[in-house]
This record gives C-alpha cells, structure tokens and sequence, in this order.
C-alpha cells in the first residue's frame, strides 16, 4: 500500500485531546496520590529520625522542599504524555477518518474507491477486510451491469421480431428464455447480499 505522509496529528480534536486528557487526568491523579503518601510517610520518618540532628521545623521545610522538583518532574511527565496521546490517538483516528470518508462515498454510490492505511497504523487487517468486500461488491455490480445491458440488447431483438411478421414463435421463445437466465443470473448475484 502506498505511504501517506501526515499533514496534520490532529485531524479529530475532540477525539484526540479528549483522550489525551484523560491519560493527564489519570497522571496527575496518580501523581498526587503519591505525593500525598509520600509526605505523609516522609514526613513522620524524617522527623522521627532526625529530631536530634534537625528541628521540627528544618525538617518540614526539606518534606515540602522535596514536593516542588517532584511535581516539575509530573508536569514534565504530563507534557510528554500529551504529546505522545496526540501522535498515538492519530494511528487510530487517521484511519477512522479514512474509513468514514470511504463509507460516505459508497453511500452516494462510488465503490471504485478503497482504503488505504499506512503500514504503521491500526486497523489495518479491517482495512483489508473493507477492500475484499467493495472489490467483491463491484464485481457483483459490473455482473449484474454486464447482464442487464445483455438484457436491454435482447429486449431491442424480441421488438424487431415482433416487427417482422415472418419471426418464429421459437425465435421468440428462445429470446425470452435467454432473458429469463440472464434475470436469473442477476437475482443470483444480488441474493448474497441480505438487506
């Protein structure tokens, strides 16, 4: 399948940054949990073992001193993981896009189209799936085509017999015969499609 280079990570906002903020929601909720045992278990060992060396004080002021490079390093975690949540969310949301742009072609009637991913993104062996079934359904089309144009010539033939007061009645018969397998053929192909 052909590369597609990507123009823009965000193709579905809402999708994508609401995804993202639930990985952040779900970071900064971890990360305050543990910042809050943290310092509540840091805090009593701290004091407990260095009463002597440090007052009560001195020894609050290293807990909360520890606090603020723990949460620059949560808010530099949340950074990452946003960007990371935007150009992971684009593997997924690229090819729904895709495919929800194909499925409204084949809705105003173009099955000549078909999906294509890149190598790296997901849903790939669906894609595949998508394209067996509209080649499928366009062989189904141009049959179906082929014997209703074999049909309209036939038909042209039974009303030029029918105009020529010497045609056989066997003529005839053998036309709408012919007619009558071609509808046939017809119903037969469009029968694998339940509706």
């Amino acid at each position: 399948m052909p590369s597609h280079e990507r123009k823009h990570f965000l193709t579905h906002k809402n999708y994508q940054l609401r995804y993202t903020a639930y990985i952040i929601a779900a970071m900064i909720s971890v990360a305050a949990a543990i910042s809050i045992l943290t310092f509540t278990l840091a805090y009593p060992l701290l004091s407990s073992r260095l009463s002597e060396a440090v007052t009560k004080s001195i020894s609050m002021d290293v807990a909360r001193g520890l606090i603020l490079p723990y949460w620059a390093g949560v808010i530099a975690l949340i950074i990452v993981a946003a960007a990371a949540g935007i150009l992971f969310s684009h593997r997924i949301v690229g090819p729904v896009n895709r495919m929800a742009s194909l499925i409204s072609l084949m809705d105003e009637g173009d099955i000549s189209k078909r999906l294509v991913l890149r190598e790296k993104d997901e849903f790939l062996p669906l894609a595949g799936a998508i394209n067996k079934l509209l080649e499928n359904f366009s062989g189904t089309v141009r049959a179906s085509r082929d014997n209703s144009r074999r049909i309209g010539d036939e038909l042209e033939d039974i009303e030029k017999l029918l105009k020529n007061k010497n045609a056989f009645e066997s003529d005839i018969s053998d036309k709408l015969s012919s007619i009558n397998a071609k509808k046939e053929a017809i119903y037969k192909e469009l029968s694998k499609y339940k509706s």
